[in-house]
């Protein structure tokens, strides 16, 4: 459920069914569903209390790429950077998978090389990986049995 253009009662229903919504900007702006900040509407999803997770939409025209997507809704949303980060993690929920890492819990993670991209000199990382990371930086993926 994507919800770009929900109500504030429809988000109400949805925050209280405990229903996930996945927001897809980058696809929404260039398909003209949304051009502005107010669809979605992040702001009221949050405060509502919804379960937001950041996705990607339409692989025909939209490259799927997660840290593009991230780094769009910091940009244009204003969503503070560990929000963001925080949608895109939990959205592997939606598979079936918990992907922060835990104490006795499988380790599933991603190495980024920071001297590949310009997170080296970083002073905040959650930040710079919103931001400024990329997915050419991804130099490993660990997905342990």
């Amino acid at each position: 459920m994507h919800c770009t253009h929900a109500t504030h009662a429809q988000l109400r229903t949805i925050a209280d069914l405990a229903i996930p919504i996945a927001v897809c900007p980058r696809s929404n702006w260039r398909f003209g569903v949304t051009d502005s900040r107010s669809h979605p509407p992040l702001y009221m999803m949050r405060d509502l209390g919804c379960q937001v997770l950041l996705g990607t939409d339409n692989v025909m025209m939209v490259q799927p790429d997660l840290t593009a997507e991230m780094a769009f809704l910091a940009t244009v949303y204003h969503i503070p950077p560990h929000e963001v980060l925080g949608m895109a993690v939990r959205g592997a929920l939606l598979a079936g998978t918990e992907s922060f890492i835990m104490p006795g819990r499988t380790a599933r993670y991603f190495v980024i090389d920071p001297a590949v991209s310009n997170l080296v000199f970083s002073r905040d990382i959650v930040t710079s990986v919103v931001n400024r990371a990329g997915s050419g930086v991804i130099v490993k993926s660990v997905f342990t049995p």
